[in-house]
């Protein structure tokens, strides 16, 4: 078994409902997805600074099914170059873990 969560952003609620809520949970392919924000994000785009109000979306999801999930979002995500880190839980709780194992 292998939990994983990932990371990626929304610069407004729009993206978020569209990608995120509770699509991806409905689809199976997340058991859960958590929406912070709004967090504000300066980087640098295209050779600018920016700074953004942002949104994080965590999904918490069976490694089994992270290619889908990974897919999935970025076909529907407004950014060109989506945040998308990935994050391995060592330790999972034999209840949490079937939760997660149980989501189709």
């Amino acid at each position: 078994f292998s939990s994983r969560r990932r990371h990626t952003r929304f610069s407004g609620v729009t993206g978020v409902q569209t990608c995120a809520l509770p699509i991806s949970v409905a689809a199976g392919l997340a058991a859960c997805a958590q929406v912070d924000g709004p967090i504000r994000s300066h980087y640098t785009w295209e050779g600018k600074v920016e700074s953004e109000d942002e949104f994080r979306v965590t999904f918490k999801f069976a490694a089994a099914k992270g290619a889908d999930l990974e897919a999935w979002v970025h076909s529907r995500h407004p950014y060109a170059v989506p945040q998308w880190l990935t994050f391995t839980a060592d330790h999972a709780s034999p209840a949490y873990r079937a939760w997660v194992l149980g989501v189709r």
